[in-house]
């Protein structure tokens, strides 16, 4: 779990260092969905997440 977090917080990083780098958005989006599928957190919290952050990537 610890690996899963540190991604979301280096994603995060990078997507509020440049807003333009889809390739954060689609990684954040990503993992959000890993978090959800494994169970690590409920997926109703995940899910929504990986989806706002996989749209924001095409939007960038």
């Amino acid at each position: 779990m610890a690996g899963f977090n540190k991604a979301v917080n280096y994603f995060q990083q990078a997507v509020r260092a440049d807003p333009r780098f889809t390739k954060a958005y689609a990684s954040l989006a990503k993992t959000y969905k890993a978090l959800g599928t494994y169970g690590i957190f409920p997926p109703n919290e995940c899910f929504p997440k990986a989806v706002g952050g996989g749209l924001r990537r095409y939007r960038a």
